[in-house]
Order: structure tokens, then sequence, then C-alpha cells
């Protein structure tokens, strides 16, 4: 065979291998591309179900924000007011706490109240019968016949010397007579005042058929509850005896302790934050007294806020901390600390409107324990995220982890 013929049939051959290969090159990449742009397609699909989009926004319905406690602020300026925690106690208030004795020696004939009950000024606690008391009022009846007796006789004897059939000497001694009755009367009386019988009652004596003699009457001196009940039905009682504390719980002490120091800081009228806990609600006052002279057991100094108690929350025993405001210092944007987040280690704050949240970073200032300084990241009036801003942080990490699995 010619040489030449063979070559040129090599040579349309290996041309005819050569152009099905570029043909079935050019098939492949086709089908690649068009598996690519299927698998954009997919990846797009499922950033539309995403939380956040490719420019960082959360996207949280008001359901959702509801739900989860979510609650927005405005930023604007604010005080924030430096603290010191300081451990305290509920205690009642000295000046509205009583013990209520017997006052005389004798048996307890009745018990009114217990331990709890409410009670208002003047209400009956408790009877105590006693002879001596019995005897005193007999001794009032008495002094009260003295003086009629010795009345009707000087009047007698005034109008006798007018007609001059009495003498001036008798007259004086009638006159004596009366005077000595009156102060017997006054000291029987007093003796009653003593004994914590109201004057009302001692008029009451000798008049009203249902006071008994013998029957000493224990009353509330004003509103309150009765905190203790230490008398029974029978029991024999001396005039020291205490029967009864009765407090006024509308208003409380809370002492908080000094540690050395803060004794150059702490003054007194500064404000202060009662938190007790246990769901029970803060309460706000003013220091009204700092002990003068440190504890020898303690090493501290009390510090003093009397605060009203309307719903009885703060018990008397109750451990509390006490919040005391030392200084205060202004702050053209000021923020609870709740609203602080941190992504990737630096504090951010959630803003936005509606349903969209962006995480912008901001720099704090000024600290205290419940809000913070911005001095870079928000604008006045602009709408933040003041708490569970978590919620946010979780839905964005949610995003980012499904950009990463559809690249």
């Amino acid at each position: 065979m010619n040489m030449n013929i063979v070559f040129r049939r090599f040579m349309t051959g290996g041309l005819i291998f050569l152009v099905a290969l570029v043909i079935s090159a050019c098939q492949t990449s086709d089908e690649h591309a068009d598996h690519e742009e299927h698998g954009h397609e997919v990846e797009s699909e499922m950033d539309d179900h995403e939380e956040l989009d490719e420019t960082g926004v959360v996207h949280l319905d008001e359901a959702t924000l509801l739900e989860f406690g979510v609650s927005l602020a405005t930023a604007g300026p604010g005080d924030l007011h430096r603290e010191i925690s300081l451990p305290g106690e509920v205690r009642l208030d000295q000046n509205r706490i009583a013990h209520v004795t017997s006052r005389v020696p004798g048996n307890v004939f009745q018990v009114m109240v217990n331990e709890g009950d409410h009670v208002q000024r003047g209400q009956l606690l408790a009877v105590i019968h006693s002879e001596q008391l019995a005897s005193t009022k007999s001794a009032l009846l008495e002094a009260r016949e003295r003086i009629r007796l010795a009345q009707s006789t000087f009047n007698r004897l005034q109008t006798l010397r007018e007609e001059g059939l009495a003498s001036q000497e008798e007259l004086q001694t009638a006159e004596r007579e009366k005077r000595g009755a009156e102060i017997s009367l006054l000291s029987t009386e007093q003796m009653l005042h003593a004994l914590g019988i109201e004057d009302n009652r001692i008029q009451q004596i000798g008049t009203d058929p249902s006071v008994e003699l013998s029957h000493h009457e224990l009353l509330a001196p004003f509103d309150g509850r009765v905190i203790q009940r230490e008398i029974v039905q029978g029991e024999r009682v001396d005039e020291d005896t205490e029967a009864f504390i009765i407090a006024d719980l509308s208003t409380v002490w809370v002492d908080a302790r000094i540690y050395p120091r803060d004794l150059g800081i702490i003054r007194e009228k500064m404000s202060v934050n009662v938190i007790a806990g246990y769901g029970i609600p803060s309460v706000s006052g003013t220091l009204s007294y700092v002990g003068p002279v440190v504890g020898e057991e303690t090493r501290t100094a009390i510090a003093r806020t009397e605060v009203t108690n309307p719903n009885g929350l703060l018990r008397p025993g109750l451990f509390v901390t006490v919040k005391v405001a030392t200084e205060s210092f202004p702050a053209r944007i000021a923020i609870p600390r709740s609203a602080i987040v941190k992504l990737e280690g630096k504090p951010h704050v959630f803003v936005g409107e509606g349903q969209e949240f962006m995480a912008v970073e901001v720099v704090i200032g000024m600290e205290t324990d419940t809000h913070v300084e911005i001095v870079k990241g928000l604008v006045p009036g602009q709408i933040y995220v003041s708490n569970n801003g978590f919620i946010l942080k979780a839905e964005m990490g949610k995003g980012q982890l499904g950009d990463g699995h559809g690249h």
C-alpha cells in the first residue's frame, strides 16, 4: 500500500477523534454548569428561609418578641448611679412596737386575740381578774362619795354663815374636808391611770353596771398586728408580766452593715434601693441614720432606712441587699446592662425597628451594676433591644450555620 495513502487515513482518523473529544468535553462542561446553577438556586431558596440574611439582619415577628419577652427601648440620656452593695436585715420599727403588760397582779380571765391577728387602737385583747384593782376602784367610789357629802356640808354651812347661824371656823373646817376629798379622788384616779385605764373608762366605774370592779382590760395601744402572745386563760400574772407584743408593720427598718472601707463614703440622706428577692418587689428610700460607732463583734456600723411596707412582704428578720447610690454621673446615652450582648468577645447592641434587627458594636464608658454609658455605636432616639438579646443572638447563630452549610 502506498505510504501517502496510509498517512492520509491516519490523519483523518485522528482529526475525527479529536473533534469527538472536544464535543464530549463541551457537553460535560454544560452539564456541570447546569448543576452548579441548580445548586445556587437551592442555596438561594434556603437563604430565603433563614432568620439572618447576608446583610446581618435578624428577622423576628412581634409574636416571637412577645413570646420570649424581648423588650425594646429608645436610646437617650440618663444618670448613672454608682452603688455600694451592703448586707442588711429587715427589723421592726422600734417607734411602732408596744409590749402590753398586765400592770396589776391577778389571773387571766379571758383572751380575745391570737398571734397574727390584726388589731385596732383600743381593741380589747384580754381581761385580767384582779382583787387589787377591785380595791382601787372601790377607793375611787368612796372618794366620790366623800366629795359629794363634803360638798353638801360646805354648801349648807355657807348658807348658814350668810344667815349668821354658823361660825367662820365651821365653814373653814367644811372647806378643808371638801378639799381633802377632792385630793383623795384625784390620787385614786391617778393610780388607775397608772394601770392603763383611760378617763372614759374611769368615768364609767360605778355608773355602768357592765364594768366589773375586779376586771382589768388590756387594750391595743395602736393599729397593728399581734406578733407575740404570752398568756393563756387561768394563768397567774404579775404587774410586769408581758402579755402581748403589738407591732405596726406598715413601716419597717432596714439596717445595713457598713464595712470600714465604706465608712468615709456613706452618709445620711443618700438614696438606697432595698432588694429582698424571692419575688418581693424592691423598695426605695433614704438613709435616715448612720451609726457613729463600730460594733466590737461585727466591726461594722449601722446604716438605717425606714421604708413603707403596705403589703407586709418585708417581714422582720428577712435578709436583704441594700444598694446605696453614692455618686451620680450624667450620660448622653445610658442603657440597661441587660442590653449588652457579646459577639466575638466584643460588646454589641441589637438595634432596629419592626421585625428587623441588626447587631452593632458599641463602646462602653461609665458602668454601674445595672446600667452602662454608650459613648459610640448608638445615637439618641434609636430603637434597641433592652433585654433578652440572647434570643436574637441565637437566631443569628442559626443563620450563620445555615450559610456555612449552603456553601
